[in-house]
């Protein structure tokens, strides 16, 4: 039996994993912009000691590149790409020796270590209320560099594909950035490993 979206007649992409069939279900759009409204209302109950803070300059952030880049350099040729392609949430284009390409999202944090979760963005700023990468991403891959821990790679459709799940499971957070708040779920470790191949170094 085919499920539709409650607000439209749209087949539900999205489903909250062990719903049972009669409960809401809601379509990718119908579901991101329930979402977003959920934000807009959590936003005014953050407290300080909620907020998850990256501490990461961009000078770190592009040694973290770097060092992905020569990691992964040993099997792939890597391609820096443009600014239009890294809106859309592509960072690098990695080429296999049988020409295939692969797009490849960076994300790294240096919290894992002591905190043992993950910071999964669904808003990526407080006063657009812009999707996150874990939303917006049009990478194949994302590959998420847990500094002192080692490197998960997932694909980014199961990302989504848990989305729902986590959104129900884990508490909305926010992490700070210079002008404005981002907003996530932070997922255990041990959760993302599930979907993920791991990198130890």
């Amino acid at each position: 039996m085919r499920n539709y979206c409650e607000n439209c007649i749209e087949y539900v992409t999205y489903t909250v994993q062990g719903k049972p069939p009669n409960q809401k279900a809601f379509c990718n759009v119908c579901f991101h912009e329930m979402f977003v409204q959920k934000v807009k209302q959590e936003n005014s109950q953050f407290k300080e000691d909620k907020i998850y803070v990256f501490d990461e300059s961009l000078k770190e952030s592009e040694q973290y590149e770097r060092e992905l880049d020569d990691y992964y350099g040993h099997y792939y040729q890597i391609e820096k790409v443009s600014m239009e392609l890294q809106h859309k949430g592509i960072d690098r284009i990695f080429t296999k020796k049988d020409g295939k390409k692969i797009f490849v999202e960076y994300k790294s944090d240096k919290l894992t270590k002591t905190t043992n979760n993950v910071f999964i963005e669904t808003i990526s700023n407080s006063e657009t209320h812009s999707e996150g990468w874990a939303v917006k991403s049009q990478s194949e891959y994302i590959f998420y560099y847990c500094i002192g821990i080692g490197i998960f790679v997932a694909q980014t459709e199961d990302i989504r594909r848990k989305l729902p799940e986590w959104i129900e499971k884990y508490p909305l957070k926010s992490c700070k950035n210079d002008k404005y708040l981002s907003y996530g779920r932070l997922v255990p470790l041990e959760e993302f490993k599930k979907i993920s191949r791991t990198f130890n170094y």
